[in-house]
């Protein structure tokens, strides 16, 4: 469309009359349109008239389509803030209670972005570990209770 005024602007300042530039002007639209890629030409003559009341709609659509998605990726990263917020300070409450380094490791691998879900699982299977072996530990140093018998011992020397 520039092309083809400035075309016609040289034309009419050369040639001194306009109708000598109509043929130049059609010949430099043809030879645009053999220059250009189809499709880029095409997109610049609708560019150039405005856009429809369709593409409107369309350009409208996506537009709400994309700010929808920005909307859910927002809620889903502070989601997953919260989640990592949360499992810090279990994972912290934990090590300051029991000091276990595997728990420690858990909390170092959280804080560096890794997956707060499966930090909890591992905490909660050590955790339940370290009970089991507590228990095992209880059960096997407490004093067993001597058999007792309901017959009376017999004493020497009593007869």
């Amino acid at each position: 469309m520039i092309c083809c005024l400035a075309l016609v602007l040289t034309a009419f300042c050369v040639q001194g009359c306009f109708l000598a530039a109509v043929p130049l002007a059609t010949e430099a639209e043809g030879a645009t349109t053999d220059v250009a890629p189809s499709g880029a030409w095409d997109l610049f003559k609708v560019m150039a008239g405005g856009p429809s009341a369709m593409q409107m709609e369309a350009t409208h659509l996506e537009i709400s389509s994309h700010q929808q998605q920005l909307k859910a990726n927002a809620a889903e990263k502070q989601r997953s803030e919260s989640a990592r917020a949360a499992t810090i300070g279990v994972l912290q409450d934990l090590w300051n209670w029991q000091h276990d380094p595997a728990i420690g490791d858990l909390l170092i691998y959280v804080k560096a972005g890794g997956d707060p879900s499966v930090a909890m699982q591992a905490a909660m299977q050590r955790t339940r570990w370290e009970a089991r072996s507590a228990a095992l530990c209880r059960a096997e140093s407490e004093p067993k209770p001597v058999a007792q018998s309901s017959v009376a011992p017999k004493q020497h020397g009593t007869d």
